[in-house]
């Protein structure tokens, strides 16, 4: 299946507006240069984000094979992420009125930022397409409406060394305190949305030994129990912050304590439909790529070299020279050892970078 047209999804912000102007930012440029792009290849690319302005037109031609789309969904103004959830469904259905109108449907979605991810999940399944999400932020997970104002992305620690002095770890959690309540940080932070929730370390001891109260101050602690106590700690956060816990919250809380990515395979459903040809290109293509291949393929080279020792015109030699010496032929074929170990090295120098093989040429030509 060949790709010719592409839907992008970019809800919360258009390719056409200004970077660093409301949510303009580098993403804005790189799906503005990746639709132009795959257009100038022949991908036809149409971008389906939510008019923000009365003066915007319904479709506006860039280039060739290049449209930016203004979906009514919502109020045609501008408005905060934080209620960008509640328009998914209205810009969904803008979305498959406009896809239904168009002569060509699109081959596959490309989702960018959370919330695109959340109409192109209704629109694969409703359109029965396959969909690519492409997250930017790089966030574990972004939560619902239900985290309020509040954007839990990851858990991050400094470790030091156990024998570390205590007065060494407060001097280290004083400074790093500091450094991000500077104003210069937080101008930055707030430009973007996030908030910096900082716990000295014995808050976090604090809770293990609540349901550990026997643990010694030198005690050790499993990786696996430190994500267990990282989720509760987690999940007690969000309760304090909303009062309850959806699952979504959940889902959070395990994937910043593991540090995984809530995400599923979009290419699962889509190497389904493949066809015979298809899979068996595909795993050719990977055996070709991998190290098995290449390790065989050397053995093969050997096998084949070392055939041609032993047998004309070559291997003849061997017995030429027996018969011209006085000795075995296991002390001849024996002498040729060297040469052979020789012969493997550069043959392995070869397989492994393939290059050498014209440096000594290039060398002799300058």
């Amino acid at each position: 299946m060949s790709v010719q047209r592409v839907a992008m999804l970019s809800v919360h912000t258009s390719p056409l507006a200004q970077p660093g102007a409301g949510d303009g930012g580098g993403m804005n440029v790189y799906v503005r240069s990746l639709a132009s792009n795959l257009a100038r290849a022949g991908v036809a690319c149409d971008v389906l984000t939510r008019a923000d302005h009365a003066e915007q037109p319904p479709v506006a031609e860039v280039e060739p094979g290049f449209r930016v789309v203004h979906l009514a969904a919502g109020p045609i103004a501008p408005v905060p992420k934080s209620a960008l959830p509640e328009l998914v469904d209205p810009f969904v259905d803008a979305a498959l009125d406009f896809l239904a109108a168009e002569h060509e449907p699109p081959d596959v979605l490309h989702a960018n930022y959370w919330i695109s991810g959340a109409v192109g999940h209704k629109l694969k399944h409703e359109l029965d397409l396959p969909l690519v999400a492409t997250f930017h932020t790089l966030d574990r997970v972004k939560a619902e409406a239900g985290v309020g104002d509040i954007d839990v992305t990851s858990w991050y620690g400094l470790l030091a060394p156990r024998p570390t002095p205590q007065p060494v770890l407060d001097a280290i959690f004083t400074v790093t305190a500091e450094v991000l309540k500077s104003t210069a940080l937080q101008e930055k932070l707030d430009a973007q949305g996030l908030a910096v929730k900082i716990e000295a370390p014995d808050v976090f001891a604090e809770r293990i030994r609540r349901d550990c109260p026997d643990l010694a101050p030198d005690a050790f602690i499993s990786l696996a129990e430190l994500a267990k106590f990282r989720t509760l700690y987690v999940e007690e956060l969000l309760l304090a912050e909303n009062g309850e816990l959806t699952e979504l919250d959940r889902q959070v809380a395990e994937s910043i304590a593991t540090h995984e990515t809530l995400a599923e395979n979009t290419d699962e459903e889509f190497e389904e439909q493949w066809t015979l040809a298809e899979r068996l290109s595909d795993h050719l293509a990977s055996f070709g790529g991998s190290w098995t291949f290449i390790i065989l393929f050397g053995v093969v080279l050997v096998l084949f070299v070392e055939l041609g020792q032993i047998s004309p015109p070559i291997g003849i030699n061997l017995f030429v020279i027996q018969s011209i010496w006085d000795g075995k032929l296991s002390e001849v074929i024996l002498g040729t050892i060297p040469f052979h170990l020789t012969m493997f090295v550069v043959l392995a120098l070869v397989i492994l970078w393939p290059d050498l093989a014209m440096w000594l040429p290039q060398h002799m030509s300058r």
